[in-house]
This record gives structure tokens, sequence and C-alpha cells, in this order.
């Protein structure tokens, strides 16, 4: 990487840490993925991803809502997570690991062993530089017509882990369409309850008609979380014609044993267009 090059991502590192990146995009009505957590294990990612598209082929994109790194993973799979992620025009946010990898979280304590290994993960990602450059630009927050994604706050700073800031918001009416996030690792759902609000854990394997302002909160696909605390899955989100969601959990094939990888695009990208992207 060049001194020009240097210079000009320490600049826009520095702006990470006081700003969000948002993306305001035009989706289509259709059916589409969402996905989270994997942590730098490349194999679970690879393999949700085919089952994904072996199981759903009308997708027209699929979102992943952050953290595809990990210290509990090699940096050779970390990056071949980020790579994967570019490949496949899978769509990505930051979430919290990414942005202690990039240091510019500012809301979160992390492990003497887990800095010391997004330091050493950072270093080689920096030899990748086109790499590197994509997910600096991963945004924050992707706003829609129907629907916003975060990693887990509903408003800034969207990474990081504010669940009373989200009870606030649905309690409050400061949300105005459903609100995605992962960073919980749960399949479960925040709703307004009178003048408080209540967290609803969602069932597997059934539509759920989402038709008000909400927080969802989808699985995760790293198994080397606690099974017994954790839930551990994707969700596929279909929008309605009526602009409704149904959204429908799927738990993950425990084995991801398949020898040969059928990895393939997804033809139907284009249909997704950023409308603008914006600093806040």
């Amino acid at each position: 990487m060049d001194l020009i090059s240097s210079i000009k991502n320490l600049a826009f590192k520095n702006k990470l840490k006081e700003k969000a990146l948002l993306w305001t995009m035009f989706i289509p009505k259709g059916k589409y993925a969402l996905i989270a957590d994997n942590h730098g294990f490349i194999n679970v990612y690879q393999e949700t991803i085919y089952e994904i598209l072996q199981k759903h082929t009308d997708l027209k994109g699929i979102f992943h809502l952050g953290d595809m790194f990990g210290a509990n993973a090699t940096i050779k799979d970390c990056i071949a997570c980020l790579r994967f992620t570019v490949e496949n025009k899978i769509i990505a946010l930051k979430g919290n690991h990414c942005r202690n990898l990039l240091n510019c979280d500012t809301k979160h304590r992390y492990s003497d062993q887990m800095t010391k290994f997004n330091k050493k993960l950072f270093e080689t990602l920096k030899e990748e530089c086109s790499l590197y450059e994509k997910l600096l630009q991963f945004p924050d927050k992707i706003e829609t017509d129907y629907f916003d994604l975060v990693h887990s706050s509903s408003y800034r700073p969207y990474y990081s882990n504010n669940r009373y800031n989200n009870d606030f918001c649905v309690t409050y009416d400061m949300i105005t369409k459903p609100v995605f996030a992962s960073h919980e690792h749960r399949f479960q759902m925040r709703v307004k309850a009178g003048i408080a609000s209540k967290k609803i854990d969602l069932e597997f394997d059934h539509d759920i008609l989402i038709d008000k302002p909400c927080i969802i909160s989808i699985p995760t696909m790293n198994y080397s979380r606690e099974r017994n605390k954790y839930h551990h899955g994707y969700v596929i989100m279909s929008i309605l014609d009526d602009g409704d969601l149904s959204v429908r959990a799927y738990h993950l094939d425990k084995n991801f044993q398949i020898k040969e990888r059928r990895i393939r695009h997804i033809e139907s990208y284009e249909q997704i267009t950023i409308k603008n992207i914006s600093w806040s």
C-alpha cells in the first residue's frame, strides 16, 4: 500500500470513529436472505450460502448484518470471508468486530487476545488493498422503503450493543418501520407493549407477518457459540405486494460436510441499486 493510500485510509478510519456511513437503497419487492455473525469461520459461511441458494432459488439478494471476523478463527479464514463476500456480491454491514479490526470501535472493550489478533489481521489485510478498501466502504446502516438494517442499535452508533436504547426507540415510536439487527445472536422481536416494550422469542420454520415498526434480531451462523444460549440459522425475508414483510428463520445444517463447494453467483443482484450514500 503506497503512502498516499495509507494517508487516505487513515483519514477514512478517523472519520469512521465519529460518524456512521448510511446507504439508502432501492429494494424491489421479492425475497431476500439475511445472515450474520460467522466470526471468521469460512466453512460455515460458505455452506450457509450454499444451503440458502439451493433451497431458495428466487432470491433477489443476500445481506450480511455484520461480524464476519473473529479471534477464534484463523487470519487466513477471516480474509477468505471478506473475499467471499465481495466476490459473491453479498451486501455487508460493519459489525463491532469489523470496527474493532479497523480500530474505530469506541463502545466495546475487547480481550488482549482479541486485540492482538485484530492488529495482526489488520496488518495482513492492508496488503490486500482492494479488499481492505471494500471493508472501509461497508455501511453502518442500510435504509430502504420497507425496512432498515443495522448490526445492533437502531440508531447511532449502529454497531453497539444498546439494548435499552432499542427499547426506548420502540416504546417512544422513534422507529417508523421494521429494523433488522444481529448482535444478540437470537431470533427474537422487540415490540411496543403499552407504555413499555417487550422482547419475544420467535419460532423457526414459521412464516411471521411483520406489519408494524419493530426490531427483529436474526440468528447467528456461528456454531462455536453456546448452543443453548444462542439461535443458529438464517432468515428469509419477503416483501409482500402490500409492502408488509414476511420472515421465516431456518436452522442450519449442523454438519456442513459437503466436500465439493458449489457456490454460485446470484444473477438478479443488478435489481438492487444504491440511491444514496451519506455520512450521519
